[in-house]
């Protein structure tokens, strides 16, 4: 499966939510509960950069691996990559004329 890239956007695999998140993917889904998802897949999404980064920090200062997060903007594609997670250009008919979408590998 794949998920959208939404303005600025940070992933994680599940897997790693498990090994490395105090609490595992039940915790994480308390913390943050604007979360999306899919069967692999965890994307937090936020409007600023200041705001993303706020909660990229929090995923970080939990445990996870500063290098297991991957970062991307829905128009311009990945700006951070991280093991196991790749992105994918959609090329659309409508704005932006391209989005990304991520998925697990």
């Amino acid at each position: 499966m794949t998920i959208d890239v939404a303005f600025l956007s940070a992933f994680v695999l599940k897997s790693n939510l498990e090994e490395h998140y105090p609490g595992g993917l039940t915790a994480f889904s308390d913390d943050f509960p604007r979360h999306r998802t899919d069967d692999q897949l965890v994307r937090l999404s936020a409007m600023s950069g200041g705001e993303l980064r706020e909660e990229v920090d929090q995923l970080i200062s939990r445990g996870i691996p500063v290098d297991r997060i991957s970062i991307a903007d829905w128009t311009g594609g990945p700006w951070e990559n991280s093991p196991g997670i790749r992105f994918h250009a959609i090329e659309t008919d409508s704005f932006p004329p391209k989005r990304w979408r991520a998925s697990a590998e």
